[in-house]
Order: C-alpha cells, then sequence, then structure tokens
C-alpha cells in the first residue's frame, strides 16, 4: 500500500458535469455559475497505450483523482459549462473570471508504489507544501474505458497527441500554464485563475470557440513541484508522489456587459464516439510518440559489433570490460543497463525500460548520474519516447530551478566553485552534456566554460593531476570526461575533453609497469589497504583497452583473502561494521564503483592504436618526473617521481602536502608478466603517534590523528630518502588531547604467497622467527626472489643509533618500526602547551629505501654486499632545525636538508617544498628539471617552455603556453598538442628530418605524424562564428578579478590565460593551413579522422629550416 497522507473524504470517477449553482447579485449587474463533478480521468505515461480505466488498480478505483509531476496528469472538464456560460452571455453578460477549485484530499509521501524510494531520508522532515499547476487543454476527449485518453492519445489509439502526454505546448495544450495553486493538509482549497482560457483571444480564437474547447478540451493537472532540493539529495525525489483532490469545481464570475454585446452561435461539441467511428474507418490522426523500437533485435545486434576502425585486440579488451562484473553489482541497478539494452531479448529490454520509469527524476546515483544520460547519448533509437521523456525530466530536476545559484555553486560545475578532481569533473560534465540535451544554452555555455577551467587549472596547469594513483575518484573523473570527449554535440568541447583524458591517461600510462601490471605511483587517495592491493580501477580498465596483451588480473574472482575471524561471523549471520563486512569478504579484485566497466567500454577507444606501444612496449627503465602547483597555489612546485625498472617500481612525492601514500614500492617476485595476487609484493611507509596510524584518510586500522605530518623524501631511480615528524601541533591537538608520547615511521609491505614468506636479513644475518629487532643504521635486506629490497633506518634527531627497531609478521603483512620518540609516561608533549612547540619541532627520523633485482645484481647474495657498502650520514642542526642527512651507494649520493621548524595551523593552504626542504640534490645537482617543464618521461615532455624535446622530437610554441610532446619510437609517431584555443606558435620537427608549422597561430589542436608511412592526423576545431562563448566567459571573470574558488584558496582565474591573449579574436586569429615538410612523398591527411583527398598545394616556404618544397594542407574552410 502507498504510505499515503491526507483527509479521509472519496470521490468517485465522476463523467459528467453538474452546475451547482446560480448566484445573481443585486439589479442583476454580477452572476456567478458553479459547476462540479467534472468529467475526470487520469492519463499514465508508464501505461501509454491504457485508459485510466484499463490501468487503475481496483483498491484504488474508489479515489481516481490524482496526478503528480512526471507520469500521471489528471484531465478534467465540464461538458455543459459552454451551454450555459453561453446562455448567461446572450442575456448581456461578459465573462470577469473563471477558478478552477481543487480540494486537497491526501498525498504520498514516504513510499510510493511502482517507484524506487527512500523514505527514511524525507522522515523527520516537514510535510510537503506541493502546488498544482494548471493548463488548458486543446484536444477533445471523453472519459471511457475504451476510448479514453491515454499518454498517447487524446482518442485511444485514434486521436493521438502531438507529444506524448499532451506536452506539445499550442497543439495539445496552451502555451503557458494558467497558474499553479497549493494543496496540503493546512492549505486544503487551492484556486487557479483560469480566465485566459475564456477571454485570451491571442491565438485568433472567437469566445465562442474558445467556450466550446472550455468544456470539450477542458484542463490538464500536473504537480508543479520536479523535485524539492532543499530536502538534501536523497530526499529530493519527489516528483513521482501523487497529491490526489476532491471536489473539484469551475466557478464563473460575469458582470452585465455595458457595451450590451451579445454572444454569437455557439458552436456544437464534438461528439467524441463519432470522431471516433469515423477514425476506425478511416485511420487513426497521427502517430503515438511512444511505441517499442520496431526490429528490436537488429537494433541491439548493431551495438555489438566491432565499429569498423577499432582494431581487433582492442575490441576485445572492449568486450572483457563489458562481461567484467564487480563486487558494486549489487549495489547499483543500472549495472546491467547496458547490457540489458544490448542482448536483444524483448524481457532484458522491459527490464531496463522498467529501471528507468521507475527511478524518480533526481534518484540519487551518487557519483554515477551519467549513467542516466548514456542511454539518451548512446542508445537513443532503441528508446521509446516515453523513457527520452522521463531521461530528459531527471536531468531537468538535477539543472532546472528551482535550484538558486548557491546551490548550483554547490553543485561545483557551473559557476565554477572548487572542490577535488572528481567533483569537478563529475558536475561540470554532467552540466554541460545535460545542457545540451535539454536546450538549456546558459547552463550549457558554463558547462564549455568550466570544461575550459578544468583544463587550464586541475589538468595542464602542471604534470600531476590532483588524484594521481588514485583508484576510486580518478575513476569518476575518467569516467565523466569520457562522456564529454565521446558524447557531446560540440566537437570543440569533444576536442578539449579528449585532449585532457589523454594527458590524465598518458600521466597514469607514465606510471603503469607492463611486468608488474599495475600503476607504481604515490598516491593521493585510495582509503583502503585492499585498494592499493589489487582493487583494480577504472584508470586501470582503460590502460586494459589499450593494451594489446591485457593489463587486468584475478577477474575471475570478486574478492580474495577473506578474514577468516570475521568471514566466520558473517556467515554465522552476525551484523557486522562497513569496513569488517568488506574484511569478511575479503581483498576486492576490482573496483569500478561509480563508473562502472560498461560505461568505460562506451566511451572507448580511448585513444589510438599506437598507445598499446606505450602501455605494453615502454622502454624499461622509466623515469617519470612531474611538477605538482596545486591548482597554481606554489611558487615552487612538488615534484612526483616514478622509476620503473625490469622488476619493480619506486615513487614518491617530495614534501607530503597531504596525500594518502606518499611513497610506494611494488615489485614482482617471478621474471614474468604478473598473472596473480601472490606473485607481487608491496611497500609504503606511515607514521604513527602513539602507537597508532596518523594520516588524513581513514584505513582498515585506528587513528590517532586525523591528518599527516609533513614528510620530506628525496629519490633517485631505484634509491630514497624517507624523513618524517611530528603531525604539526595546532593540526593534532583535537586529537592527542593527552599528548605526545611516541612517534615511529613504520614500514610495511604486503606479500601473499603464504607459503614462501618474506626472507628478511639484518646485516647479512637471516631472521628466523618473528618479531625480531634491529637497531638504527642497521642494514635490512629482503629476498623476494627476482626483486631485492633494501631498508635503512635513520636514527632519530632525539634518540641513540642504539634505539631498537622491531620486525613483525602476521600473514600478509611485514612490518618494521623505527622508533622517533619515546616519552615515559607522565612526561608526554603537550599539543596544546605553547612551551612544548620547542621539542616537537626537534623531532625526525625515517628511512632508506634502495631497490634491485637480478638484472642489476644477480644474485641476492650480490645485493647483500651492494648494501653493505652503502654509507648514511646524518647531521642534526638543532639552531636552524634542519636534518642533513646523506646517502651513498653504487655511485650516486643523495642529499637532503628536512625542516621541522616549520609549524602549519591547518592542512590548507598547501607549503611549498621551500618552507620544508632547506635543499635536494643528487651527485651534487638539483635533481629537477628545469623551470617550464612540468612532466618529464622517455616518451614525452608537457610543459609552459618553448621548446619541448624528446627523442629528437622538437614542439616549439611560446613561453606560457602549456603544450604536450608525445613520442612513440616503436610505430614512428610523435604528436605535439596545444590544449586550448589560445592562439599559439606551433612547430612539430621529428628525427627523421619531417616539420609540420602552423600558417599563423594554431588554436586548440592535436598534431600527429609519422614520417616513415608519410601520414599526418590533425584533430582541430575552430571556434564557431559566435565565439568560443564558454572560454570568452571565462575570461571575463578572470577580468574582473575573479578565482578559481573562494579567494582565501585558490588562484586568479588570471593566472590560466597566457599574458596578452584575447580568446574572443580565437576563431579570427587561428591558422586555417599547415605547412608540412621532410616527407619523402606529399602526405596522406587525417583532419577530425575524415581522409582529405588531395593533391596538397605545393609551395616554397622560404624559411631556412623548412623544405624547398612544402605542402600547404587544410587550405581554407571552417572546420
Amino acid at each position: 500500500m502507498a504510505d499515503v497522507k491526507g483527509r479521509s473524504g472519496r470521490r468517485a470517477l465522476a463523467t459528467g458535469a453538474l452546475l451547482l449553482g446560480l448566484t445573481v447579485s443585486g439589479l442583476a449587474q454580477e452572476a456567478t455559475l458553479r459547476f462540479a463533478e467534472p468529467m475526470a480521468t487520469v492519463i499514465n505515461a508508464r501505461c501509454w497505450d491504457e485508459t485510466q480505466e484499463q490501468w487503475l488498480e481496483k483498491r484504488e478505483a474508489d479515489a481516481p483523482l490524482f496526478f503528480d509531476a512526471v507520469h500521471r496528469f489528471l484531465l478534467m472538464r465540464f461538458p455543459n459549462a459552454a451551454e450555459v456560460i453561453h446562455a448567461k452571455v446572450t442575456e448581456g453578460f461578459r465573462v470577469v473570471s473563471a477558478t478552477l477549485v481543487l480540494h486537497y484530499d491526501k498525498h504520498e509521501w514516504l513510499r510510493v508504489p511502482g517507484y524506487r524510494h527512500r523514505g527514511y531520508a524525507l522522515k523527520g522532515q516537514d510535510g510537503p507544501k506541493w502546488h498544482a499547476q494548471v493548463w488548458a487543454l486543446r484536444r477533445s476527449w471523453i472519459a471511457d474505458r475504451e476510448l479514453g485518453p491515454t499518454w498517447n492519445a487524446a482518442v485511444n489509439g485514434l486521436l493521438y497527441w502531438d507529444k506524448g502526454g499532451g506536452w506539445s505546448h499550442g497543439l495539445d495544450r496552451s502555451a503557458e500554464p494558467q497558474g499553479k495553486a497549493g494543496l496540503w493538509p493546512e492549505h486544503a482549497i487551492g484556486e487557479v485563475d483560469v480566465t485566459p482560457s475564456l477571454i485570451d483571444g491571442s491565438d485568433g480564437t472567437t469566445f465562442e470557440q474558445r467556450l466550446r474547447r472550455l468544456a470539450d478540451c477542458g484542463f490538464l493537472i500536473q504537480k508543479a513541484e520536479l523535485s524539492e532540493p532543499f530536502r538534501g539529495e536523497k530526499a529530493t525525489v519527489i516528483g513521482c508522489n501523487r497529491i490526489w483532490v476532491t471536489a473539484p469545481e469551475l466557478v464563473v464570475v460575469l458582470e452585465r456587459d455595458p457595451n450590451g454585446a451579445r454572444a454569437r452561435v455557439l458552436p456544437p461539441p464534438v461528439d467524441v464516439r463519432a470522431l471516433a467511428a469515423k477514425l476506425t474507418a478511416t485511420g487513426p490522426q497521427g502517430l503515438p510518440s511512444t511505441r517499442i523500437p520496431e526490429k528490436l533485435q537488429a537494433l541491439a545486434a548493431a551495438y555489438r559489433i566491432k565499429p569498423a576502425d577499432m582494431p581487433d585486440w582492442m575490441w576485445q579488451r572492449v568486450r572483457e570490460l563489458r562481461e567484467l562484473r564487480t563486487p558494486s553489482d549489487k549495489r547499483y541497478a543500472s549495472t546491467k543497463l547496458f547490457d540489458q539494452l544490448e542482448s536483444g531479448r524483448r524481457e532484458d529490454y522491459d527490464a531496463a525500460m522498467e529501471l528507468i520509469l521507475s527511478s524518480p527524476p533526481g534518484w540519487f546515483m551518487g557519483h554515477s548520474h551519467l549513467d542516466f544520460m548514456l542511454p539518451l547519448l548512446c542508445y537513443d533509437d532503441m528508446l521509446p519516447e516515453v523513457v527520452r521523456y522521463h531521461l530528459r525530466k531527471y536531468f531537468e530536476s538535477r539543472w532546472t530551478p528551482p535550484y538558486d545559484e548557491k546551490a548550483l555553486q554547490t553543485r561545483v560545475g557551473y559557476h565554477g566553485g572548487m572542490a577535488t578532481f572528481n567533483h569537478q569533473n563529475q558536475f561540470r560534465n554532467e552540466a554541460l552534456l545535460a545542457g545540451e540535451v535539454l536546450g538549456m544554452t546558459d547552463l550549457a555555455i558554463h558547462g564549455y566554460r568550466n570544461l575550459s577551467l578544468l583544463n587550464r587549472q586541475m589538468i595542464f596547469n602542471d604534470g600531476t593531476i590532483q588524484e594521481r594513483g588514485d583508484t576510486f575518484y580518478l575513476g569518476i573523473s575518467l569516467g565523466t570526461l569520457g562522456c564529454t570527449r565521446t558524447f557531446s554535440v560540440d566537437p570543440l568541447a569533444r576536442l578539449k575533453a579528449d585532449i585532457g583524458a589523454e594527458k590524465v591517461i598518458f600521466e597514469c600510462n607514465a606510471t603503469y609497469h607492463p611486468g608488474l601490471r599495475r600503476r607504481v605511483s604515490r598516491v593521493a587517495r585510495r582509503y583502503r589497504i585492499e585498494d592499493l592491493v589489487l582493487a583494480q580501477d577504472v584508470p586501470r580498465g582503460i590502460l586494459h583497452t589499450l593494451s594489446r596483451k591485457g593489463v587486468l588480473i584475478e577477474t575471475d574472482k570478486l574478492h580474495m583473502y577473506p578474514d577468516p575471524v570475521l568471514a566466520a561471523r558473517l556467515e554465522a549471520g552476525e551484523k557486522l561494521g562497513r569496513h569488517q563486512a568488506s574484511q569478511a569478504l575479503g581483498t576486492r579484485t576490482v573496483n569500478f564503483h561509480a563508473c562502472q566497466p560498461d560505461r568505460v567500454a562506451l566511451c572507448a577507444p580511448w585513444g589510438a592504436e599506437w598507445e598499446a606501444n606505450v602501455t605494453d612496449e615502454k622502454p624499461l627503465p622509466f623515469l617519470t618526473v612531474s611538477t605538482d602547483y596545486v591548482r597554481a597555489l606554489l611558487k615552487d612546485p612538488v615534484y612526483n617521481v616514478t622509476y620503473l625498472a625490469r622488476n619493480y617500481g619506486l615513487a614518491s612525492v617530495n614534501l607530503d602536502n597531504g596525500v594518502e601514500w606518499p611513497m610506494v614500492a611494488t615489485w614482482r617476485r617471478k621474471d614474468r608478466d604478473v598473472e596473480h595476487l601472490e606473485e607481487l609484493g608491496l611497500l609504503w611507509m606511515w607514521t604513527y603517534a602513539n602507537g597508532q596510524l596518523a594520516n588524513f584518510a581513514q584505513q582498515q586500522e585506528p587513528r590517532s590523528v586525523r591528518n599527516s605530518p609533513l614528510r620530506g623524501m628525496l629519490q633517485h631511480r631505484n634509491k630514497l630518502i624517507h624523513l618524517t615528524r611530528p603531525v604539526d601541533q595546532a593540526i593534532a591537538k583535537p586529537d592527542l588531547k593527552d599528548g605526545l608520547g611516541t612517534l615511529s615511521s613504520r614500514v610495511i609491505m604486503m606479500q601473499y604467497d603464504q607459503p614462501n614468506p618474506p626472507k628478511v636479513f639484518v646485516n647479512g644475518e637471516a631472521v628466523t622467527s618473528f618479531p625480531a629487532s634491529a637497531k638504527m643504521g642497521d642494514v635490512i635486506t629482503i629476498d623476494e626472489g627476482v626483486t631485492y629490497v633494501g631498508l635503512i633506518p635513520i636514527p632519530s634527531t632525539v634518540l641513540g643509533d642504539d634505539t631498537p627497531v622491531s620486525i613483525s609478521y602476521m600473514f600478509p603483512r611485514l612490518e618494521l618500526s623505527a622508533t622517533l620518540l619515546a616519552r615515559p609516561e607522565g612526561q608526554w608533549l603537550s599539543m596544546d602547551a605553547p612551551e612544548a612547540l620547542e621539542p616537537l619541532s626537534g623531532i625526525a627520523g625515517g628511512w632508506v629505501v634502495e631497490l634491485g633485482d637480478t638484472h642489476e645484481h644477480g644474485s641476492f647474495a650480490a645485493f647483500g654486499k651492494h648494501m653493505q657498502r652503502a654509507a648514511l650520514t646524518t647531521r642534526w642542526a638543532g639552531k636552524e632545525k634542519v636534518y642533513h642527512v646523506a646517502y651513498s651507494n653504487g655511485g650516486d649520493t643523495l642529499e637532503i636538508g628536512y625542516g621541522t621548524g616549520f609549524t602549519r595551523e591547518a592542512r590548507y593552504p598547501p607549503i611549498s617544498p621551500p618552507q620544508i626542504l632547506a635543499y635536494e640534490r643528487v651527485n651534487g645537482k638539483s635533481p629537477w628539471p628545469v623551470r617550464g617543464i612540468d612532466l618529464d618521461c622517455p616518451l614525452g615532455q608537457l610543459g609552459k617552455g618553448e621548446i619541448l624535446e624528446k627523442g629528437g622530437a622538437v614542439l616549439r610554441t611560446v613561453v606560457g603556453q602549456p603544450a604536450m610532446l608525445r613520442i612513440e619510437p616503436i610505430s614512428g609517431t610523435y604528436e605535439g598538442v596545444n590544449p586550448f584555443i589560445d592562439p599559439t606558435s606551433f612547430e612539430l620537427s621529428t628525427p627523421e628530418g619531417a616539420v609540420v608549422r602552423s600558417e599563423g597561430p594554431l588554436g586548440c589542436g592535436r598534431i600527429t605524424i609519422r614520417p616513415k608511412e608519410n601520414t599526418l592526423w590533425v584533430d582541430y576545431h575552430l571556434p564557431p562564428p559566435e565565439g568560443d562563448l564558454g572560454v570568452e566567459l571565462l575570461q571575463a571573470d578572470a577580468r574582473k578579478g575573479l578565482h578559481g574558488g573562494h579567494p582565501d584558496y585558490e588562484a586568479p582565474l588570471s593566472r590560466f590565460f597566457r599574458p596578452g591573449v584575447d580568446v574572443r579574436l580565437a576563431r579570427k586569429q587561428s591558422s586555417r593551413a599547415l605547412l608540412v615538410a621532410g616527407l619523402s612523398q606529399p602526405p596522406t591527411v587525417y583532419l577530425n579522422k575524415q581522409a582529405l583527398s588531395g593533391p596538397f598545394q605545393t609551395i616554397s616556404d622560404g624559411k631556412q629550416d623548412m623544405a624547398p618544397h612544402s605542402h600547404r594542407a587544410l587550405t581554407g574552410g571552417d572546420w
């Protein structure tokens, strides 16, 4: 039964109208006519070819007058009103007003039968104050079981609405609503002024025609409230909740016409039954808007055919994603949606339609709302019109009033409010696509504005995205950005999103090890150790589609290695907490969560065929260094490093400004591509205060402090110095109420080969049992098959070199803990007292890490001897509060000055590295790229310098303009990218002598050349003639001095535009032609994936470094 609240009265379905009475005022100057018990019925979108008497359940037959905002509209007319009103007019009266009066009966609240609902979200909230919205209808109808109106037709199966539900303004219903009236328990009578339906002749009708239309067509009533955002995202979905009414009346007030006008002849009423008989004989008028598509199996089969331009191996990887099942499937009903659409089976198709139609507009889907955009964008030819209508309503409820400007800003994507990378991607891309689908130009323009801001602020401003190494959140970002790059109707928006996604994927791929089959990177956020260990994610799924040999492993399982104790408790029926329940199931193998594998597959291809060489065949060793200016807030960047050797990878960030895993090491234990978790080893470091974790992220273990210390690191290839200190006093104060007694830096290693636990050695002596111990400065080595791990605990600044280091093991976790502070009970350092700041700022210590393998050292014994030759020197400068640490081994010397005197009052804003790191040197020099280079790896560069160089290829642009150069030696491919519409000079040259130069400044584009095949690919779009209004809006905001978010926390927008650039001139200034030289024959050119016919003009360029005869391609035209 429905959860219904309201009055007790009931009315049966009326089939006629009753004149309640005639009231005449003194001297017969005014008259009031009241009509009651109208003819009424309800049309239902989910029963589009059925009349109300056919679809209404018997239990509701005694209260048939109801309506909602989406699917069920109440039709009402007063058949004899025309004759009665006309009679008064012939007596010399004229209409003054007409009012439709509705009496509130009840409403649905916590439950809505037939619809998904979250009644708990409404509990405790104030009841509704909903309104009836009234439209004047334009088509005749009759309440009848067989001939009555349906969602499709005014006369069932014979006279069709122009649009389903009578939605065609001007043809099915009035152009504007007549008005609305409140209906709720405390406002039990609603009155709507419907006078315009009688007196407004702007459509060319006479009064008599309007009078007849009033009686024959009547009114359509729907609920005005599609959603109520103020109730919160989970409770906003009230569009399908019904209102019941009783005792409707039409009240018409007339007055004596001073002009003495008299009515003309009243047109006769439409005989709907006669009309039905005629249309039965001659054929229906119009077509049903909602129909199940014909040849459903053929339509579905078309989606299962490999795209002609997709390689067979890539299609195989895409299909593997489509078949992938995840632990999240049970939580997300939309998981099966796309499989159901493509199966070709009617029962699956019906289930998909039912899922959509039973989800009220705005139904909260966390980060997955775009799953309901994809049917419109990808499967439109398979959708009945009512489903298209419903999906449009779904996004109307999220992006149209009653959301005010402030509420829209909280959704991040509208006016540019800041949040994390995934929030920006989710809402900005959804707003962009919703604006396009709904025809909301202003919303779309703001979407284009914020897509440009996303590229400028979060993607191309530095070499490191905020969610580097992440599983959960980066998947949301790529899953939404991928929808825009694939499905936006604006070609320039698609190109910008595609280039943005390419940069993110390039960064991911630069940290991907093809032998380990995983990324090796510092990790922004993952929240659970199991996510770091295995839970394969959207970025890895994308790379899977860009790999000939495949990336994903263990996909035949949903979980591995459950906790046996918790699993038994769960099996016994005990209710466990969220984290315990997760541990009881075991480590998840995949975690696509808010962006299911189907969406990743639908957005494929994610790159060109040559990307597979970057994924599978990257040259090892492979070193990547990238900057992070933290959304342009830092003058001096943080540096991220990933080093990939034959059998292992090591990654770190030089200053931990608040990432969950600031360093990670990963290796394989056998010299072959990893296929199982047991073949991997992982290692990271965390800081512990008072014996518990100090980390800003909630882990699967207790925390003493909900923040992380400012850790400093210096990495050179396979070597790393890691230093830590206490969490800042002001930040730790709320958590460490009893003060700080102990501080330790711990190495945590996970290894799942239970029969072969880690082989640990201290100064060459094997550890035969656990727990074990070492001391500061000892050389600890771990034999992991083909990979070797070396560790040296760095002495604490406040404890002696003989301080013990504990070593413990409990499958699958090996833990080494170096104590940095140990205060007796009663002498703990206060987090509140100012006098404690001095001793707190003098504590530091950490670890040295060095990795090796059989390829580099031959045997583990040789690696052990190598580690024994290492030299570690430390010096504490107490006055300056700088810990000087140097590590030398194998011809390299790493030196770092780690400052402990600086203290933060809050976690934000971010800290600039020079405030903590006095210096960083490798072999006497700075280890970092020159300024202007933001990402450097063997296969490309990204930066704002004038010149990018890699592998003999050179990209020349202008200083301050972000650009990207990529090379792929196996296929001989070179790529240069300008990610913005800001016009810039552009020249790409290759080591083979080929040169591509724009004839004039180049706008947003990607130029790819393969000289050995004489082939050129150009992805390029000019702004439309009216300009790129989104970017123009962004630059206008920059000129106003606005910031990328709150001015206390985000950089000015002006930082994201090159000085002197006026994007309003981009179309006029941007190049329409390219000059190509140095090829052995005229090039084959593809412009936006379409082959250009040629031949191309041969010209003499006149520039010294161009060949005497260049080919001028892409002449003229608006691309």
